[in-house]
């Protein structure tokens, strides 16, 4: 529809007094049927996986349904083909100041990214005489990766890459499962990023739960639309440093009592962003005028709880979530978010499952982005805003008959009682009014 994509002329729709639906409020383009303004994302990919097993065989409940083979050695062959494009199209003139300065009618704009890549694969396992007591994992792997690319069918490049992977596992039981994975790329554009990841869970015991340590560093280069863009709005050509990202994570659960939370730490440099150009004296030729930038370093701070409280057929679901950073406005994330939910369960005349319930989410205010309509871009622009937050309720119900399952939900119900008439997390683009939405799932098989 032309209203999710284009913002609204009116700053703040929800003061108005006539009290319209949000869909009725006049937007920045006009334009219906062939011309109207539109952006297409198109994602299609194969993927053909080869394998064999070597060596022995270890076997869980042969002859059964459930009967599950666990080789000792195997190698695999991955290949993929993905071809991606973006498309903008608008054939009006901008009246209404939807884009940056500029005289552009006609704008045709496109991304296109072809890729293929190939996966050579080896893994080896060591088990004891129970497969369930110890086992320790050994695979390691080349992957090579070529790419097309071209924007507005002006530059067309090509590049590729070849990555090293490794993955060394140990598991106990189902007490103890620690497992290191590296992803290193050893040739070709993309040279030196890397990824190595350590996890480690840790099963207590079945009453005081288990406890999850893990941790990540990355080195990643810029994605092309930071490095390069050549649209009718918006040209860079930057040369701008590998991202690098260091993740360290403490996490405890106890499914008996329904409590899972988690501490994690994130050490960002070089974080990369879109921000509108600055403009302190106002020029209405750089308004919306967007360019990618990169942050020093930013520190985040993450802490979520959760919780789950059941009273017979009554189930209440909790989550919170802190978060803290010492770059606010750039990361622009709300300090507090929460979600909710209560629902009740039954079985109707023994034959339908059945859930009805209410989900509350609600966030404290932060600087919202903006969004740039031709790149599909968010960005910080500079008159960083902070709108009201309120809590958001949504009604639903789902039943369940055999292998079809149906599901109906009333969203953001409360705007019916007009608290509030309506909300923004982006700004100049309401969020959606209340609204039913239904769902059918058939599974065609036993």
């Amino acid at each position: 529809m032309l209203q999710r994509m284009v913002s609204v002329l009116a700053n703040n729709i929800f003061k108005d007094t006539l009290g319209q639906s949000s869909d009725r409020y006049p937007v920045r383009l006009n334009g219906l049927g062939d011309n109207r303004p539109r952006n297409e994302w198109r994602d299609n990919s194969f993927f053909l996986r080869q394998s064999m097993f070597i060596g022995r065989l270890d076997t869980v409940d042969a002859g059964k349904p459930t009967m599950q083979i666990f080789p000792t050695n195997s190698v695999a062959h991955n290949s993929s083909v993905r071809i991606q494009k973006y498309n903008f199209f608008k054939n009006e003139t901008d009246g209404n100041g939807a884009f940056p300065y500029g005289s552009s009618t006609l704008t045709q704009d496109t991304t296109s990214i072809t890729s293929i890549s190939n996966e050579f694969e080896y893994s080896f396992f060591l088990r004891g005489k129970s497969i369930f007591k110890n086992e320790v994992k050994l695979n390691v792997a080349f992957q090579h990766d070529m790419y097309w690319y071209s924007d507005s069918g002006i530059n067309n490049r090509f590049y590729q890459n070849g990555m090293l992977k490794g993955e060394l596992g140990y598991k106990f039981s189902d007490r103890v499962n620690v497992t290191g994975n590296v992803n290193q790329i050893v040739l070709g554009h993309n040279f030196g990023d890397y990824l190595y990841e350590a996890k480690a869970d840790m099963l207590l015991s079945s009453n005081v739960g288990k406890i999850t340590i893990s941790a990540y560093s990355q080195n990643k280069s810029p994605e092309m639309v930071f490095s390069r863009m050549n649209y009718t709005y918006h040209r860079w050509e930057r040369d701008l440093e590998k991202t690098k990202t260091q993740n360290l994570a403490f996490q405890y659960s106890n499914p008996k009592i329904g409590f899972k939370g988690k501490v994690e730490y994130f050490l960002m440099d070089n974080y990369l962003y879109f921000k509108e150009i600055d403009n302190p004296g106002g020029d209405a030729r750089l308004s919306k005028l967007i360019e990618p930038a990169q942050l020093g370093s930013a520190n985040l701070l993450k802490v979520s709880v959760g919780q789950k409280f059941k009273f017979r057929r009554f189930t209440l679901d909790n989550l919170v979530v802190y978060q803290k950073t010492d770059q606010q406005k750039v990361l622009a994330t709300p300090e507090i978010y929460t979600w909710h939910s209560l629902y009740y369960n039954n079985v109707l005349y023994k034959v339908v499952d059945f859930n009805i319930g209410v989900d509350a989410r609600f966030n404290t205010p932060f600087t919202t982005p903006s969004y740039s309509i031709n790149t599909g871009q968010f960005y910080n622009d500079n008159a960083a805003l902070q709108f009201s937050t309120y809590p958001i309720f949504d009604v639903w119900t789902t039943a369940n008959i055999q292998r079809v399952t149906l599901f109906l939900s009333c969203n953001f119900v409360n705007q019916y009682l007009g608290m509030p008439k309506g909300y923004y997390t982006v700004r100049r683009y309401p969020m959606n009014d209340a609204n039913i939405r239904f769902g059918v799932s058939w599974k065609f098989y036993d």
